[in-house]
């Protein structure tokens, strides 16, 4: 006889929709699963990689039961209006180079085992993801990973190079300007209702940009006053849980990434298998930083309660 699972308080019991503190935007599903392609989609497009096919990667999260793709989607080489169009339209990827064995540096190693040699249009690229993603149901999360890695997957140094000469005070102002023109973009083509939430930037604390509080937060109230149907905030690599009071308020969501951790409001205390890497990294609770944050949101701030982000 199977026996009732032992009652751990009223914290562990899912809640309904009544439960958030406020109302999800209604193109979004009531639960996000999330899998973290980062700019992998475009770095890992080569002949016979995970992502050459975008149609059959979308169908293969699916299987998995996933309904939504976080990705880099590079707005400052897009959008940016940093005179990087002709690298927009013919990304040549390269990876970290070959190692002295004849092997390339970087094998078996998330991310980074990129092999290169080919090139890409990354603006119809963005498109043909998205494309993909309504045809298998899907969301997008979108972010943009270019002051940490993203560039350094480009044969040319001009990506970097222009995003680098802009001042530290203005990346933000800029960050917002790229986010606005891409999200147009994506509305121009039909796509509106395929966007998640809109990240300012991949760990804000992590990246060549000031801290949130120093010119981030207004950029990032300036994009949500212009967008005011969609989700818009910004990514912690490390959250500052014993000091919740120095997050900036009006963050559109809550969110921070642990390894293969998306906090939540409520998180998924499930393990989530990661075929590619045949490892599983669970996902738990993040009980310190998730009740501070949720006195930081208004209530009127939407929050989705118990998605799970996993790397493949």
């Amino acid at each position: 006889m199977t026996e009732a699972p032992r009652y751990l308080g009223s914290g562990t019991l899912e809640a309904g929709p009544s439960a958030l503190t406020g109302t999800p935007p209604s193109h979004l599903p009531s639960r996000l699963t999330i899998s973290l392609w980062d700019f992998s989609w475009y770095t890992r497009a080569e002949d016979g990689g995970p992502y050459a096919d975008l149609d059959a990667a979308c169908a293969q999260a699916a299987k998995l039961g996933y309904n939504t793709i976080r990705i880099c989607s590079a707005p400052l080489l897009l959008f940016g209006g940093l005179g990087l169009d002709h690298l927009a339209t013919d990304l040549e990827i390269e990876g970290l180079g070959q190692a002295p064995d004849g092997g390339i540096y970087g094998r078996g190693t998330r991310w980074y085992d990129v092999p290169g040699g080919y090139r890409l249009n990354l603006r119809e690229r963005l498109l043909e993801l998205f494309d993909a993603a309504a045809r298998h149901g899907f969301v997008v999360i979108l972010a943009s990973w270019e002051y940490q890695q993203s560039t350094v997957f480009a044969r040319s140094p001009e990506w970097f190079d222009a995003i680098d000469s802009v001042p530290l005070a203005d990346r933000y102002r800029m960050l917002a300007d790229a986010w606005d023109r891409l999200i147009n973009a994506l509305t121009a083509a039909g796509h509106r209702n395929r966007i998640a939430m809109v990240e300012l930037h991949n760990e804000v604390d992590f990246s060549i940009l000031p801290a949130l509080a120093d010119g981030g937060s207004g950029q990032l109230h300036r994009l949500r006053s212009l967008h005011p149907d969609l989700l818009v905030t910004a990514s912690y690599g490390k959250p500052p849980h014993l000091a919740m009071h120095t997050v900036p308020g009006g963050l559109g969501a809550a969110h921070s990434m642990s390894t293969a951790t998306v906090c939540w409001m409520r998180c998924s205390s499930r393990s989530t298998s990661v075929p590619k890497a045949r490892r599983t990294f669970p996902t738990r609770p993040c009980v310190p930083c998730c009740a501070p944050m949720r006195r930081r949101l208004k209530s009127t701030d939407a929050w989705p309660t118990g998605s799970t982000a996993a790397l493949w």
